[in-house]
């Protein structure tokens, strides 16, 4: 990393950067127009890549977070694939008396673990 400057300290670079242009300057290769649209067009960089890294971040948050929630939903599918509890069981009773055996919808949302094709 260290050859191609990938690891470099952005302050270290941007001092260089300003020495180089400073001594560009004073050597009259480059005017001082040239110069400020040099260091204008840096400065745009610059505060483009902070921004992308900004959303580069939030991406990587999102998707952890989406990693965390698909594993807890997997985590729950394996837990309520077969097996009822028994406090799911007498809230399926429980459903089956207040809607009716037709009402599947209704008995899954009052169990609230299961869906309408587990209680059929």
């Amino acid at each position: 990393h260290g050859a191609d400057g990938a690891d470099a300290d952005p302050a270290a670079a941007r001092t260089s950067f300003e020495d180089l242009s400073s001594e560009l300057l004073a050597s009259s290769f480059v005017s001082g127009t040239q110069m400020a649209k040099v260091l204008a067009e840096n400065r745009r960089l610059r505060q483009e890549l902070d921004e992308t890294k900004k959303e580069l971040d939030n991406a990587k948050k999102e998707l952890q977070y989406k990693e965390m929630v698909k594993k807890m939903i997997d985590e729950d599918a394996e837990m309520h694939t077969r097996y009822w509890l028994p406090e799911e069981h007498q809230r399926f009773l429980v459903g089956l008396q207040k809607f009716g055996h037709k009402d599947m919808k209704a008995i899954a949302e009052y169990v609230g673990t299961r869906s309408t094709v587990q209680v059929r």
